[in-house]
């Protein structure tokens, strides 16, 4: 993840340029000598099974939302699909590359995937969290008008809902990001690490816009949800408004949407303050944090996010029973195959004892 290079031993093939605002993806992990250290590997097949597990439970919520006539007429879980894309980013681009320099110890791969390895991570934080802020949206929506989302019109304003993360996600994070660093500034070390050098100003500003200013809107949105469903509530009990807030479905939604939006800002919030850390501390400042663990935490975290997300979807009464449906149908498919083999055998056993008894 970025760090500011200078709190390392690396020496540049350029000692001549300025590494003092640089970062370094893959610091955590980063060997100084072979063989790699142990605690790296055991790290490395944590971040085998994490990548196993993101593909899977995300491919799950979106086959099961996608193959389910009932579930994918309803925006909400169309969203929730466009979560589990934004998740499964994580787990077939940034968890390959970052556990391959675990095992190796070193940055084995081109310049480009240097630059796209940064790129992809930054745009992947802000459409994620844009698309949990969307989520939160719809919901609000929903809660002022149930028929909103009704009728010709919801196919066209769905897909906008849906689009929309990923434009302005790389719409604020690109341009951005291609500004603030400059090509021939990608450096590699004799240590064989991808290091960026940055613009100072930019860097921050990258943070700040991919993920800070996104999560303060899903916290304010969010906020404003709860504050909606209780006013609400309070006026359908007083029978002033028509607003069934006691549904066990609005319920339901309301605490899957309200416990998404902590996992998806809370598991991000410590990568991104260790970065700031970083960023505004000054070299001969002894409080800065300097614990290369302290970012190997954080950053797994971060990846961790991506496969606890689909888990918090299943909070979704409808979800988890399409999940468990389909989950069923496939054992029951299985069985029949399993049994015929089965009968097979016997059939092969007792056909065998006859043979030998003839004898």
């Amino acid at each position: 993840m970025d760090v500011r290079l200078q709190s390392l031993s690396v020496r540049p093939i350029m000692p001549q340029v300025d590494l003092s605002n640089s970062t370094l993806l893959t610091v955590s992990v980063m060997s100084p000598a072979y063989p790699v250290p142990e605690h790296y590997i055991i790290l490395a097949i944590g971040h085998i099974l994490l990548t196993l597990w993101i593909c899977f439970s995300n491919t799950t919520i979106i086959i099961t939302i996608g193959m389910d006539p009932h579930l994918r007429i309803v925006p909400k879980n169309l969203l929730i699909v466009n979560s589990a894309v934004t998740e499964l980013i994580v787990g077939l681009f940034c968890c390959p590359l970052y556990t391959d320099s675990l095992l190796h110890g070193t940055w084995r791969n081109s310049r480009g995937a240097c630059i796209t390895y940064e790129l992809v991570f930054y745009i992947q934080v802000c459409i994620s969290v844009l698309s949990v802020l969307i989520i939160n949206v719809e919901r609000f929506y929903y809660l002022l008008s149930p028929r909103m989302m009704d009728g010709s019109g919801k196919g066209i304003l769905t897909s906008v809902l849906i689009l929309l993360p990923w434009v302005i996600g790389v719409g604020l994070v690109a341009p951005m990001y291609s500004e603030g660093i400059a090509m021939n500034n990608l450096q590699t070390t004799d240590a064989g690490h991808c290091v960026i050098l940055w613009k100072w100003k930019f860097q921050i500003v990258t943070c700040f816009a991919s993920f800070f200013a996104p999560s303060f809107l899903v916290i304010s949105m969010m906020t404003t949800v709860v504050i909606v469903y209780v006013i609400f509530g309070i006026l359908a009990k007083r029978g002033n408004r028509e607003v069934h807030t006691e549904e066990k479905p609005c319920r339901e939604s309301l605490h899957t949407v309200l416990l998404a939006s902590f996992v998806c800002v809370g598991m991000l919030f410590p990568v991104f303050f260790c970065l700031l850390m970083y960023l505004f501390c000054n070299s001969n400042n002894s409080s800065c944090i300097r614990s290369d663990t302290l970012w190997g935490i954080t950053m797994y975290l971060a990846m961790i996010k991506s496969g606890v997300m689909p888990l918090v979807w299943l909070v979704s009464t409808d979800i988890r029973h399409a999940v468990l449906s389909t989950w069923n149908r496939n054992r029951c498919r299985s069985r029949p195959v399993l049994q015929r083999s089965y009968s097979f055998t016997l059939s092969l056993a007792s056909s065998t004892r006859s043979t030998d008894t003839s004898f």
